[in-house]
């Protein structure tokens, strides 16, 4: 073989030998993103009940009495929804007069217009406060009292209310969901229960004052639905990889 020959032969040689080009290795961050689009993460449903933390009379706003509840926060994931349902309620509304001095019984006619709320806690939270659960009826009724006696009272139930907040609401922006995980602290929601009465009418004419009794819930049910973050399965074999 000519020196010609056998250097065309050591070049064709040397191309065919030529290793190909290593395609671009993929990270680990990569890899793990890919396998989350490609793989629902885990639902999970907690639920449970709590009662008032504490209470106080002097509420730190114009409504009347108040309680604080804390709520368990869901974990880190994506809230698929969080649902609170408030116990029915007893309220009461006592009055020590007038007094019946006649000896016939004395008819009262008696009229009240009340409302709650559950909102952030107004110890922790500045106004104006997001409200996630709500609701408000005017009680009418009548009884009398009789001769000799003074004072009556009246009183109502505040029904059972349900509500599940959901992040594609569109009743405010940001949403209630959104706002209400925004209450956390230390790991708990921290929510209050804020209650008023207003507009009170005996016999025609506006009371100027009164005792009101009771009107907060001894128990608040809730319930939250989380997708946990997707994470790299470890029994997924991926070789190795390069970071």
């Amino acid at each position: 073989m000519s020196k010609s020959k056998r250097l065309a032969h050591v070049r064709r040689s040397r191309a065919i030998a030529r290793p190909p080009k290593i395609a671009p290795q993929p990270t680990a961050a990569s890899l793990t993103r890919l396998l989350n689009e490609r793989a629902g993460g885990q639902v999970v449903v907690q639920s449970g009940s709590v009662q008032p933390a504490f209470q106080t009379y002097a509420a730190p706003t114009s409504w009347q009495f108040g309680d604080s509840f804390n709520f368990p926060a869901p974990p880190v994931g994506r809230v698929l929804w969080y649902q609170f349902s408030v116990d029915w309620s007893l309220w009461e509304w006592r009055e020590f007069w007038p007094v019946n001095n006649t000896n016939k019984s004395m008819r009262i006619d008696f009229g009240v217009s009340w409302a709650w709320e559950l909102v952030a806690n107004p110890f922790q939270f500045p106004e104006p406060l997001p409200r996630f659960v709500q609701d408000s009826d005017r009680y009418e009724f009548y009884t009398s009292i009789s001769p000799g006696s003074a004072g009556w009272s009246g009183g109502w139930i505040a029904p059972t209310r349900t509500i599940t907040l959901t992040p594609d609401s569109k009743e405010s922006d940001p949403t209630p969901l959104a706002l209400l995980l925004g209450t956390q602290v230390d790991g708990t929601l921290r929510l209050w229960y804020r209650g008023r009465v207003w507009d009170l009418v005996v016999n025609g004419k506006s009371v100027p004052s009164g005792w009101i009794y009771g009107g907060a819930p001894y128990t608040i049910h809730w319930a939250w639905a989380v997708e946990l973050p997707r994470v790299l399965d470890p029994s997924v074999d991926v070789g190795p990889v390069m970071g």
